[in-house]
């Protein structure tokens, strides 16, 4: 290969890279928000909880406080599920995006490749072409000379003379 194809490639390796540590980043903090949502349900369900122990004992005004703070949470999971979702698409195009960029990688790759060779091949049969022409000059052959002209009008005067 040649020296700017092996850069192109190089920095399309890269770029690629830093792509997929982005997606990986990006899943880290997905597993994350999902964790927070899972303690968030928790947090929720235990308040239920305490909630209905406060309504049995007849404790409405801390049932009260209970069911506020119950509310405050469910506004947070909503939250933390609308984060989750951003978090799905971003991953998710960038995958797309990363398996365009693998292909790409690919076929400009393969490509450029397949255009080096047919250039290399190209060049190769044109020195054999001119190496030939070289061999037959240095023979004779190929060379139009006078003397192979004499000779020639000597052959055609000796058919057109009568015999």
């Amino acid at each position: 290969m040649n020296f700017y194809m092996e850069l192109w490639y190089s920095s399309a390796q890269e770029n690629l890279a830093e792509a997929k540590r982005h997606v990986i980043g990006l899943m880290a903090n997905k597993r994350q928000a999902e964790r927070e949502v899972q303690q968030v349900r928790s947090r929720i369900a235990e308040y239920l909880g305490f909630a209905g122990e406060a309504l049995d004992t007849g404790n409405e005004s801390l049932a009260e406080e209970i069911a506020e703070r119950i509310a405050s949470l469910e506004s947070q999971l909503k939250s933390e599920e609308q984060s989750n979702q951003t978090y799905y698409h971003q991953i998710d195009r960038l995958r797309d995006m990363v398996q365009g960029l693998e292909g790409r990688i690919h076929q400009q790759g393969l490509q450029t490749t397949l255009d080096y060779l047919a250039a290399a091949e190209e060049l190769e049969e044109g020195a054999e072409d001119r190496q030939l022409d070289r061999k037959m000059k240095a023979a004779g052959i190929g060379k139009r000379t006078t003397a192979g002209q004499e000779v020639l009008e000597r052959i055609k005067k000796h058919q057109t003379q009568p015999r």
